[in-house]
């Protein structure tokens, strides 16, 4: 790992780079998202380190159910599914590496309610107890929660940054998420 001279002349590592690409993605019949035929894939492609290492995908595949409440498959809860897939294996990869660096992940997206809900909305629903100014309980809490506490173990280990980006520069996780629901469907 490369290291770096801080202004006191200690040597400090440099931070550990992981950049994540991540998209959900829904299939179904009409009406299509949300309804109960819908099929979902969440994926995350990672690169780590400081590219030497070939990328990563991760992927996740979502049927909806027809268990009483269980929440139907929505884009949303895909592309928020890929964003618990992505912290939890750059918590796994800072596990891994096993010298405690600082890390510096980086998450890709299209999808500009995950950052949003990331580095925007979870301070407001957090003070109001997961209620909207609306007064309803904040849809997709369940996922939402679960991002946001591994959001908050990942910053314990550095930053972590949420980037939007046009859905041209996110294919590779689009097409791992089409891929995955081909697999299972």
């Amino acid at each position: 790992m490369a290291r770096t001279v801080d202004s006191l002349g200690a040597t400090v590592p440099d931070p550990y780079p992981m950049k994540i690409y991540i998209d959900g993605v829904c299939r179904g019949q009409v009406p299509g998202n949300g309804s109960p035929s819908t099929i979902g894939g969440a994926a995350a492609v990672l690169t780590y380190g400081f590219g030497n290492d070939s990328p990563e995908i991760c992927d996740h595949f979502l049927r909806s159910s027809n268990y009483h409440g269980a929440p139907p498959v929505t884009r949303k809860r895909a592309v928020i599914t890929a964003v618990i897939i992505a912290l939890l294996k750059a918590l796994q990869k800072h596990y891994e590496l096993g010298t405690d660096p600082y890390l510096n992940v980086e998450i890709y997206t299209d999808s500009r309610y995950v950052i949003s809900c990331m580095t925007d909305w979870q301070y407001l629903w957090r003070s109001q107890n997961w209620i909207t100014t609306a007064r309803r309980e904040v849809a997709n809490r369940d996922l939402i929660e679960a991002a946001v506490e591994l959001n908050d173990r990942l910053m314990e280990k550095g930053r972590v940054g949420y980037i939007w980006i046009p859905q041209s520069q996110n294919q590779i996780a689009v097409r791992a998420c089409i891929e995955v629901m081909d697999r299972n469907s």
